[in-house]
């Protein structure tokens, strides 16, 4: 089944419909002006933009977190409230993965893999196979919280 969502306008260049598929890939992380070691990461039921103005593939961070990933999505030039420096990255699999933050975005760059890259390299998986369908555990949780409710007069 090929699963194809639209958005308009929030995330994109354009006010038109934008197709968004859902796919499965790998890329190859890089980190220029480091000697952090290229990686290769796979990403399960991503959103793919398909819109020619937009450079950038849109993984949720949220579907992310549901499979262990550690975001810290606050640029180091910002601090969090209890006043560190944010560390733009995540950890995965117990390698920390640094973000560039451009004044606008947080971002990676990536290239796609050769085939050496998917010979040599073991895969860190950014999001799960499962599908990821927040909205069942949104409604669990609010329809636990509605069972739970006690009216006192």
């Amino acid at each position: 089944m090929k699963e194809i969502l639209y958005c308009n306008g929030a995330f994109f260049h354009s006010n038109a419909e934008i197709p968004l598929r859902l796919v499965s890939a790998a890329a190859v992380f890089y980190f220029p002006g480091t000697s952090l070691p290229e990686i290769l990461v796979q990403v399960n039921r991503g959103l793919f933009n398909e819109d020619p103005a937009q450079h950038e593939t849109l993984l949720s961070p949220n579907q992310m977190m549901h499979n262990k990933v550690l975001l810290d999505l606050i640029p180091a030039i910002h601090t969090h409230r209890d006043g560190r420096p944010g560390t733009q990255g995540m950890t995965v699999n117990g390698v920390d993965v640094p973000f560039t933050f451009d004044g606008l975005k947080l971002f990676i760059h990536h290239r796609p893999p050769t085939d050496h890259d998917l010979q040599t390299k073991t895969p860190i998986v950014l999001t799960s196979l499962t599908q990821w369908k927040p909205w069942r555990n949104l409604m669990r949780s609010a329809n636990a919280r509605r069972r739970t409710i006690t009216v006192v007069r």
